[in-house]
């Protein structure tokens, strides 16, 4: 018996097209999974960008500690009733001047302390100058705080921000040792660090 084929136009109406539907479908599918993908890809970005600042605030808060540490005789410079027999309160009130204030323009230091022998007031005003220097060329927007903790008189306590996007950022825990600034966990994201001598 021979074979016979049915001509296209013989197929009943309501089967002809669904390849096309079929194929359009799946276009959507991968088109939407596609664009998840993408999704997720962003958000890794900005979850590692996230994590560089710290780290990178992370260093610069050790650096401001570690010039605090460096500046010779500060004690005894900066407070010449340094002794065990003080409170101490007394002992370490030198270190309020380490203290910056948040949207404070850094001022420049008077006495460039690489070239010249500089007294340990000299010192602290040419840490803070390049300290403040460094931190506007290594975050974003930056800006910082910094004050005694309230809690421990040989402590300084660092709050440092910055400003990665404008999607707004999450709320920054209080250390309860100092006053965070406003706009911290809201315009930006900030860095909160302990140290000291």
């Amino acid at each position: 018996m021979p074979m016979t084929t049915a001509h296209p136009d013989c197929l009943p109406r309501r089967q002809r097209g669904i390849t096309l539907i079929e194929s359009l479908v799946s276009l959507v599918i991968v088109a939407i999974g596609i664009m998840g993908l993408m999704a997720l890809q962003m958000r890794a970005l900005v979850n590692n960008q996230n994590a560089n600042y710290s780290a990178t605030a992370a260093r610069l808060a050790e650096n401001l500690f570690e010039r605090v540490r460096a500046n010779p005789n500060a004690d005894l410079n900066l407070n010449p009733n340094f002794s065990s027999a003080t409170p101490l309160a007394d002992q370490w009130g030198w270190l309020a001047g380490y203290a910056v204030i948040w949207d404070n323009s850094p001022t420049a230091a008077t006495t460039n302390c690489d070239n010249n022998f500089c007294t340990a007031d000299d010192r602290r005003d040419w840490d803070i100058a390049e300290w403040r220097t460094l931190l506007a060329a290594s975050l974003p927007n930056a800006n910082a705080q910094v004050a005694v903790s309230t809690n421990n008189p040989r402590q300084l306590v660092v709050v440092l921000g910055w400003r990665a996007n404008e999607q707004g950022t999450a709320p920054t825990a209080n250390p309860g040792d100092v006053t965070l600034p406003d706009t911290c966990g809201t315009t930006f994201t900030c860095y909160v660090a302990y140290g000291g001598p």
